[in-house]
């Protein structure tokens, strides 16, 4: 019944979204205004339906803000306002969830707790500023009232039209895989719905800022499944800070310290904070910086993110051939690709993003520039990588407040033997090295009957070879050339590794 009732509230914003547009067109024809008002102020539309639908639809908005192979420049520009535009509640409607969460004397817990005025209003959440009996200050975070079913509802309609699109939509469903897309959103948006997770999260990441002076977490007080005690973050908003109030070596190394975590995050930790956009990461100056707001979080397989290590290595050393490669890594080829077209894109573009300060490039938009390119060419990529992608944009605007001189790709270069040191610890582990040993003796056994597959088709005459479509499949040669490339990008990257090993166990 209540999935019944969010199709009809959904079935009712599109309504009025078709309204909207038909009357837009109207005052089009008759004003005479250009194609890019009727851009903008379809823009501002959706923005303002998806803001109606909850929750859900505002997480899959800002998801799109990071494809412009998804989405035109006025929407992406209109999506990246979402988590800005959430209507505050009175703190009574709040009041339910406290005694439904902490009891019927949850008031006895706490001395006092500013309920005027928020100090923010999340579209799953809001959060005051109270005092503990005890005279600590903490932050509350409570769910917003009846959240967590609108956003299951949502799931499951979105999930039904996403399979219907998908099946009319073969050719573009084959290299923007809408399923995963949603499950991706779906896994990491999941643990938001239950603050004892996200608490479990923050445990999980406080080992992650644990090497960074200039980094801290919030400690949990106490967690239920709608409300969070945790202390205060110091300070405010990154966006919000004048940063001339800073010394120029403590906004830098704050701004260094984030990059740093970040990449270690995904290459290191493979653990990720999923949302650190400016207003989940509070400074003030002679104080550490705070990266709150822990229920968007994200995990990293072994292989992408070394994966994901090289294709920032090949972006450093400017090597375009070897970028496009990387990236097929995270991905696959659909059987329409155009992979030359896509290594011509890369390798014109990326001279541009190499070296430039962060008053010049936004490392986020420069992969999510990539991943445009990518689809055009037929190149289906990893859906994880959009969510990396959104982490990366969200990390880069924080640190443009406050170090805009820095360059990302610089930051990556100086952390990268460290980065490769600790990969290679884990490469070399225990539980690693049997696994490698057992997939070693695996393939051997193989080998005798590939070899008899091969030689009954050549006797069965049924062995043939596709040469010709270099479009779509590329030569045999291509084929061989592009294998002893990626070979000689992964010995290239183990040397590395070793390097930084060797280069450990001199330092120690």
């Amino acid at each position: 019944m209540a999935t019944r009732d969010r199709v009809r509230l959904v079935a009712r914003v599109l309504a009025g979204l078709v309204a909207g547009e038909v009357a837009g067109s109207v005052g089009i024809r008759r004003g005479g205004r250009g194609n890019v008002d009727g851009s903008r102020r379809r823009a501002r539309a959706v923005r303002a339906a998806l803001e109606d639908l909850g929750p859900l639809y505002i997480k899959v908005g800002q998801m799109l803000s990071t494809r412009p192979d998804l989405c035109p420049p006025a929407m992406i520009e209109e999506f990246q306002n979402l988590h800005e535009q959430v209507t505050v509640r009175p703190f009574a409607d709040f009041e339910p969830v406290l005694e439904a969460n902490l009891g019927p004397a949850w008031r006895e817990m706490f001395a006092e707790i500013k309920q005027d005025r928020p100090l923010g209003a999340a579209s799953l959440a809001q959060v005051y500023k109270a005092t503990l009996r005890n005279g600590e200050d903490v932050v509350l975070k409570i769910q917003r009232p009846a959240v967590r079913e609108a956003m299951q509802d949502d799931m499951v309609v979105l999930q039904r039209a996403v399979r219907m699109v998908a099946k009319r939509t073969a050719r573009f469903n084959e290299v923007i895989d809408m399923e995963a897309i949603l499950d991706v959103i779906f896994t990491a948006m999941r643990p938001e719905l239950d603050f004892r997770i996200e608490a479990e999260n923050m445990e999980l990441g406080r080992p992650t800022v644990a090497r960074f002076d200039r980094l801290r977490i919030p400690e949990v007080v106490h967690d239920t499944p709608q409300v969070l005690v945790q202390t205060v973050a110091s300070g405010g908003s990154i966006r919000d800070v004048n940063r001339d109030r800073f010394a120029d070596d403590e906004r830098d190394e704050i701004g260094r310290q984030l990059l740093a975590w970040s990449y270690r995050s995904f290459f290191v930790d493979r653990v990720f904070h999923a949302d650190p956009h400016p207003g989940n990461v509070f400074v003030q100056p002679g104080s550490p910086a705070y990266i709150i707001d822990w229920g968007m979080v994200g995990k990293v397989d072994t292989r992408t993110s070394v994966a994901l290590a090289l294709l920032l290595l090949n972006m450093a050393l400017n090597d375009g051939a070897g970028f496009a490669r990387s990236w097929l890594e995270l991905g696959r080829a659909t059987t329409w690709a155009d992979l030359p077209g896509f290594a011509s894109d890369v390798t014109r573009y990326l001279p541009t993003v190499g070296g430039a300060s962060m008053d010049n490039l936004n490392l986020g938009v420069s992969l999510t520039n990539v991943l445009r390119f990518a689809t055009a060419r037929g190149v289906a990529t990893s859906p994880m990588i959009a969510l990396i992608t959104k982490s990366f944009a969200n990390i880069d605007g924080c640190v443009r407040y406050l170090a805009p001189h820095l360059s990302m790709v610089d930051v990556f270069q100086d952390e990268l033997n460290d980065i490769l040191f600790a990969m290679t610890r884990d490469y070399l582990s225990p539980n690693l090295a049997i696994r490698t040993g057992v997939e070693t003796l695996l393939a051997a056994t193989e080998v005798p009957h590939a070899a008899r597959t091969f030689l009954a088709d050549v006797v069965d005459k049924d062995l043939t070879f596709r040469i010709g479509d270099a479009h779509r499949r590329g030569s045999l040669q291509e084929d061989r050339a592009d294998m002893r490339a990626r070979r000689r990008d992964r010995a290239l990257l183990m040397a590395a590794v070793g390097g930084a090993w060797a280069l450990g166990r001199g330092r120690r």
